[in-house]
This record gives C-alpha cells, sequence and structure tokens, in this order.
C-alpha cells in the first residue's frame, strides 16, 4: 500500500485561552505517533482485503452489475468497486478526484454507507480513500457522527501531507470541540475533523471545490464565514497559511436560489459556474472569472444553471441545463465561442422533453465527455454518458453503451475523473454496458 508520510514541518492549529493560535512543530525523527499512523495504515488494508483488483471487462456484450461507480477505457469494465446505501438502496457517488502528489490515490466522496471490494461490505459513511495499489479506508473521525453526511465534492491538498478536504451537506458534532459545518479538513494521521478556521465555520452547503497552486477555492450557498463581510458563496483557502481570504462576492447571505456549484481553474484566474444573477458587484448570469482581485463576466452570462466547467482544446464548455436567447428550447451543454454561448448538440422541448440535464463534463481520450440524466440525445440512445463527435455539433454513444438504474427518475452520472488511460464514472446507476 502507498503510504503517505509528513513532511517535517507540519502545520496545527490549537484553540487555547479562547484565541487561535498558529503552532509550527517539527518532527525530525520517528517516534510513536508516526509508528501509530503506519499500524493504522496497515490495519485499514487488511481490514478492505489488501489489494484493489484491476478494473476487468466482463465477457460478452450484455450489460452487467455495478453500483454506483463504473469504469470506461473503450470498453466497459468493472471497477471492482462497489459504493452503496442501506438495504440495497443505491445512494449515490457525487465526487472521483485523483491526487496530484500519488496518481494512484483517489478520494471518492458521496451518499453511501458502504463501500465493497471484493465480496465484503465496509462501512465507510460516505467518504473513502482509495489506492488503486491496494487497499481503501474510510475518512471518519471515532466519535463524531458522520453517517447522514452527503458529501458533494472532495479534494486533495498539493502538498505531501495527509490532509484531505471534503464539503456537502454535513454537520458533524463533537462533544466540547467544534462542530464541522458546511466543509472540513480531515487528518488521516490524527484521524481528525477540523474545520478549515475555527474562527470561520461555513455556514451553509459547500458543492464545489478546485485548487489552484496553493489555494483551494469553495463554493456553495454559504453565507459570509465569522467577522468576514460580503464573502458569501465562495471563498479561498491558503494551504500554507490555513487561512481563509475573501472573493468579494458582495453577498453576505446568498440571495435565495444563488448557489456556486462549479470552479476551474484557468490561465486567467478562476471561473465560478452555477445558479446567480450577480457577483462581485456586476451582471454575470451565471458564469464569472475571478482574475484575483476581482470579478469580470464572460460575455452576457447563460441563462440557466451551471453544474460543471471544462476548458477542452482551448473552448471553454459548460454542462447543465440551459435556454439561451435564440433557442426554441434548452440544452444540456454550450461552449463560449469568443463572443457568445452557443447550445452544443440537441435543443430538447420544454414538456415533452424535460429533465434532462448535463452534470459533469471529462477530457478524454482527446474527446469530450459529458455525463449527467438523459437516455438519448438527438436521436441517439447514450444512457446517461456520451462523447462530442468529431465534428463538435453532436453527441454519440460511448462504445458498449452507458450506464442506467432500475429507476429512471434518480439515475444519472454526477461525476468523471480521468485516471491515465482509464475514465472513472461516479453517480447513481447499477448497471454499465447498456446500448
Amino acid at each position: 500500500m502507498q503510504l503517505r508520510i509528513a513532511t517535517p514541518d507540519i502545520y496545527t492549529k490549537q484553540k487555547a485561552m479562547n484565541q487561535t493560535t498558529l503552532l509550527r512543530t517539527r518532527r525530525r525523527s520517528w517516534g510513536l505517533h508516526h509508528l501509530i499512523y503506519l499500524l493504522m495504515l496497515a490495519i485499514a488494508a487488511l481490514h478492505a482485503g489488501g489489494c484493489t483488483p484491476t478494473p476487468s471487462e466482463p465477457q460478452g456484450s450484455d450489460n452487467f452489475d455495478v453500483i454506483n461507480i463504473a469504469v470506461w477505457d473503450g470498453a466497459w469494465k468493472d471497477p471492482q468497486m462497489k459504493a452503496h446505501n442501506f438495504f440495497g438502496g443505491l445512494g449515490a457517488v457525487n465526487c472521483i478526484r485523483q491526487s496530484p502528489i500519488n496518481p494512484n490515490d483517489l478520494l471518492i466522496a458521496g451518499d453511501f454507507k458502504y463501500f465493497n471490494v471484493g465480496t465484503v461490505d465496509s462501512i465507510v459513511n460516505s467518504l473513502v480513500l482509495v489506492s488503486l495499489r491496494g487497499g481503501f479506508r474510510p475518512l471518519e473521525q471515532e466519535g463524531r457522527p458522520q453517517n447522514s453526511a452527503i458529501f458533494h465534492t472532495a479534494e486533495f491538498t498539493n502538498l505531501n501531507l495527509p490532509y484531505y478536504y471534503a464539503g456537502g451537506d454535513i454537520n458533524l458534532p463533537y462533544e466540547g470541540n467544534d462542530t464541522v459545518t458546511g466543509a472540513g479538513r480531515f487528518d488521516d494521521s490524527e484521524r481528525y475533523w477540523s474545520l478549515f478556521d475555527p474562527e470561520f465555520p461555513l455556514m451553509g452547503n459547500v458543492y464545489a471545490m478546485a485548487r489552484q497552486g496553493n489555494t483551494l477555492f469553495i463554493g456553495g450557498d454559504f453565507a459570509s464565514p465569522g467577522v468576514m463581510e460580503n464573502s458569501g458563496a465562495l471563498l479561498q483557502y491558503d494551504f500554507i497559511s490555513q487561512e481563509f481570504s475573501s472573493m468579494a462576492t458582495e453577498f453576505g447571505a446568498p440571495p435565495p436560489n444563488t448557489v456556486v456549484r462549479a470552479l476551474e481553474a484557468d490561465d486567467n484566474g478562476m471561473i465560478a459556474g452555477g445558479a446567480f444573477y450577480q457577483i462581485g458587484g456586476i451582471v454575470a448570469n451565471n458564469i464569472a472569472r475571478w482574475n484575483g482581485s476581482g470579478w469580470e463576466a464572460i460575455g452576457n452570462g447563460i441563462q440557466g444553471t451551471v453544474h460543471d466547467i471544462i476548458r477542452h482544446n482551448g473552448t471553454l464548455y459548460v454542462a447543465g441545463m440551459f435556454y439561451p436567447a435564440g433557442y426554441d428550447g434548452y440544452g444540456i451543454c454550450a461552449r463560449w465561442d469568443g463572443s457568445d454561448w452557443k447550445l452544443v448538440g440537441p435543443v430538447f422541448q420544454h414538456g415533452t422533453d424535460y429533465g434532462n440535464v448535463g452534470y459533469t463534463l471529462a477530457s478524454f481520450q482527446g474527446r469530450l465527455i459529458i455525463g449527467g440524466h438523459f437516455r438519448k440525445l438527438g436521436g441517439a440512445t447514450v444512457n446517461n454518458i456520451a462523447r462530442l463527435s468529431q465534428s463538435g455539433d453532436s453527441w454519440e454513444p460511448l462504445e458498449g453503451g452507458g450506464v442506467q438504474s432500475s429507476e429512471i427518475e434518480t439515475e444519472r452520472v454526477n461525476t468523471l475523473c480521468v485516471v491515465s488511460d482509464r475514465l472513472y464514472i461516479g453517480g447513481t446507476f447499477n448497471k454499465a454496458r447498456v446500448q
């Protein structure tokens, strides 16, 4: 199992005498603390059955059983991993992220109680660290109830430290200590949840996180934390200083139905998308760019809700449900052509085709992949995941088809994660290779 070992300089925050003090600890030699950590990792690997099997392609061409996780690399593969809820309930995988330090580590977050590798279910309560070289372990603190948490997003630090960040609809109490709400940091060496900053708890939900250098950007529908003003819905957090700073959204508490659901770093800053009319005092219409000191509109924005953002082959794409001016209906994907937002793929009619949504995008094998809730796109049966055609104007099914659930109302692809030559797919579904 790949071990993650802290560097000699470790920054920790400790609350004492009603003040927050930043402590710098220098651990120059291995001691009991490190031996216990190694023992915990070994036990976790044994508990998980040791080695995570390599994804395999079931024989034949029929669909096969999966639960909320699948793999596609040109053909559908059984990931040999399952994430699900009690009594056969599907639940959901909302986020899969790959470590920037160790590419064999994945964070898997969502709404699930059990994680399965092989034949044994383990209780993980919606957040798990998986090593593709072997083993997995839940990210959960003893004595801090996590069974009702729903995680919408998670991220690694870009430092070689055993810290993991996650956010969602969470409320993690602990007797005599801070309750972690909205989002928090899990210290895997101490097996302990903490607030990003004890002085600035996030009150509300967190839906998006994205790294850029030493900064973690956090988006949701939360109010301005603590005494920080006009910073609702978006914050930036420095991994080194471990402090929040404002993104000047001009929201104290976000207006009703105002939420940031997507974040994407680019060379000119951080792009935020979701459902908002204004941000930072400018009219943005659901998408805008933070340039490091202020907000910039991207054209006139786009009508609808942005669920994901990606730059593919130099072009900016968004996924969601959009109804821009000039179209008789709505679409699930749009691209910025430098002056305007254009729908990509079919235009659905309101009322007869309502309910199709794009939730996630990925650039894989030189092509743009979209996942969401849709069975057909432009007459082609695709089953909740599709690939942009070479012409760039229509969607086509992946080889082997897509994914489905026994309940069409809830089936969806929520997240896509490219890991080398494989595409990991998470959502709510129990069949793969469905044509």
